[in-house]
């Protein structure tokens, strides 16, 4: 019994002792709610992390963000957290931008090879917006529950997935290096989409009723063009190393 116990207590120590040398810390950053007054469009820049925007409520642009910092020394961990930025900005031509990004007080890898950062945004933003922007280096790019808006989509790392969500005008989305799902709720006031996976697959589904053009274009081969309907919006989807599904 006393080797059992002695055997339990040490177990335990040892788990407790783990627990506060681990190289990650997980927290948030503030958030803010921004009055949309003459905002027109939103462009978010990130340079690590996931980016989710979503239809809000109201007349403000509203975020949140999370964030993981991994290092080995504790030290190097807090002057990393201390300098990861969200910051917005709105300019006279009714532009919001929102980025995030590690500030020039921290140099990753200046601690070890296995340092690392990513801010997840959480953007909530109410219907009306001419246009909606996200520029991504290293992360997963969503939309979700968008009305009438123009969509630019960049991703250099990560998966690109819309759902839900009507577009119009022109609107494009290209991923670098990862899949695109995109399943739109309508296409009715929409002019031009393009779609563009570099090294990865790309799925679109529009609905049943829709007039379309759409041409598509797999690894380098001659393209195919076809439309439904009257043949109003012009799709044009491509995959260079990768597949293309297109579902009505």
């Amino acid at each position: 019994m006393r080797t059992g116990r002695r055997i339990f207590w040490g177990m335990l120590l040892c788990v407790l002792f783990c627990a506060g040398c681990g190289s990650g810390a997980d927290g948030s950053l503030p958030g803010q709610s921004i009055p949309r007054e003459n905002i027109v469009a939103v462009n978010v820049v990130s340079e690590s992390g996931d980016v989710h925007i979503s239809r809000g409520r109201g007349d403000t642009v509203k975020f949140t963000a999370k964030y993981r910092v991994d290092a080995q020394d504790a030290g190097r961990r807090k002057l990393i957290e201390q300098n990861l930025i969200v910051a917005n900005s709105v300019d006279e031509n009714g532009l919001l931008t929102l980025y995030s990004h590690l500030g020039s007080g921290a140099t990753l890898g200046a601690g070890g090879q296995d340092e690392s950062y990513r801010i997840d945004l959480e953007v909530q933003v109410p219907d009306g917006m001419g246009s909606i922007v996200v520029q991504s280096q290293q992360g997963d790019i969503s939309l979700e529950g968008l009305r009438g808006a123009e969509i630019l989509l960049v991703g250099n790392t990560g998966s690109i997935t819309v759902r839900d969500t009507s577009i119009a005008g022109t609107s494009s989305v290209t991923a670098m290096l990862g899949d695109i799902d995109m399943r739109l709720k309508s296409i009715e006031d929409a002019d031009r989409l393009t779609v563009s996976a570099d090294l990865g697959d790309l799925r679109l589904n529009v609905p049943k009723s829709a007039s379309y053009t759409v041409t598509i274009q797999e690894l380098s081969q001659p393209a195919t063009t076809w439309k439904n309907r009257g043949g109003e919006a012009q799709l044009f989807l491509s995959a260079k190393v990768g597949s293309v599904r297109f579902q009505k």
